[in-house]
């Protein structure tokens, strides 16, 4: 990755974090993970755990898929990340 990539990267991953901030439903929680060479995300609601489809393709896109998610899991719509 090179410096454009990852300046472009990290705007995407702030932008999803402010995003998700505002629009997460109250109960749910998102955790960014980071260990050595990986990092994912996690989605907890009231009851625990919530599995979410994402497309893995960095922090940025997790972060919303996993929002977009708690929105549905919340409203008990289906979720479909990629409509």
């Amino acid at each position: 990755m090179n410096e454009q990539e990852a300046q472009d990267n990290a705007r995407r991953t702030g932008l999803a974090v402010e995003w998700a901030a505002k629009e997460l439903p109250k109960g749910y929680q998102i955790n960014v993970c980071v260990e050595h060479e990986s990092a994912w995300v996690e989605l907890i609601g009231p009851g625990g755990t919530v599995d979410f489809d994402t497309s893995h393709e960095g922090l940025g896109y997790e972060i919303t898929d996993a929002a977009r998610a708690a929105i549905a899991h919340a409203t008990g719509d289906n979720y479909d990340p990629y409509p």
